[in-house]
């Protein structure tokens, strides 16, 4: 959904901004499943 109404620019601005309103080390967690599918050191199938 927000694919369709923000662009490109705006979802990483509000990813940047969530990402930035947590710890550390939830942001790196939350960083790695988005990006990596990795979730706690362990690869999602």
């Amino acid at each position: 959904m927000l694919r369709t109404r923000l662009t490109t620019e705006e979802r990483a601005a509000l990813a940047f901004a969530a990402l930035r309103s947590l710890d550390d080390h939830t942001a790196y967690l939350t960083a790695s499943a988005a990006l990596f599918e990795v979730v706690n050191g362990e690869a999602q199938a």
